[in-house]
């Protein structure tokens, strides 16, 4: 196996996390390109060091570079529960943590010099992430999932008018979550809620904002929160 070989197969991992990468990215989750290229190749490298890596010591019979693959494995787990986060209701980073694991898997196979399957993978997964949000039930009901998130005064009377504001019979409320956050002295609300098409975020930012005590709106959709 010559340098150029070995060359070709962390090219062809890079070519993976980025692709794998810059869908993350374009949707602004927190680990992006440089965290799935490093993923991917890093992957790459430990598969190559440990087939090739050590051919000036003398191997026994019990020599497996597929260990390596199945360390690899289980250790990325560490770096995909630290994509996942909690805000208020919602559970963020689950996707991006399956897309981390993934990018381990195909630096791996890079390594392994398997390209066919680099590519068919990577492939099948820009595929699923990009086209899976678009066969959600909520798009065939012409209806989008919204995760609304609300920093306002700590008033008794803003969740009725928030409530009030949104409300209409085409909109269906789902998980609601009120904290009070005494070090700024204000209060959190976030929800879940299923709209028609028509209600855009922008629309929904403006109706809310204009609503006395609320200080900051943030609305996003569900399936861009995974």
């Amino acid at each position: 196996m010559t340098w150029v070989d070995l060359s070709l197969r962390l090219l062809v991992s890079l070519a993976a996390g980025l692709a794998l990468g810059m869908e993350r990215e374009l949707r602004g989750h927190p680990a992006g390109l440089r965290t799935h290229v490093l993923v991917s190749m890093g992957s790459a490298m430990f598969t190559l060091a440990g087939a090739y890596g050590f051919e000036d010591v003398i191997r026994g019979a019990n020599a497996d570079p597929a260990r390596i693959g199945a360390q690899v494995a289980s250790g990325i787990g560490f770096i995909g529960a630290g994509a996942i986060l909690r805000d208020g209701a919602t559970i963020r980073g689950l996707t991006t943590a399956a897309t981390l694991w993934l990018a381990a898997s195909v630096g791996v196979m890079s390594g392994a010099g398997n390209y066919a399957l680099v590519l068919v993978g990577t492939g099948l997964v820009l595929i699923a992430l990009v086209g899976v949000p678009y066969l959600r039930p909520a798009r065939w009901r012409r209806k989008h999932e919204l995760v609304v998130r609300l920093d306002c005064d700590p008033e008794p009377t803003v969740l009725p008018t928030v409530l009030a504001t949104i409300g209409s019979p085409s909109v269906v409320f789902g998980e609601i979550d009120v904290k009070e956050r005494r070090s700024r002295n204000d209060q959190r609300i976030v929800m879940k809620l299923e709209a028609p098409a028509s209600l855009t975020k922008e629309s929904l930012v403006q109706r809310l904002s204009n609503i006395a005590g609320v200080n900051a709106v943030r609305v996003r959709r569900f399936a861009d929160a995974a």
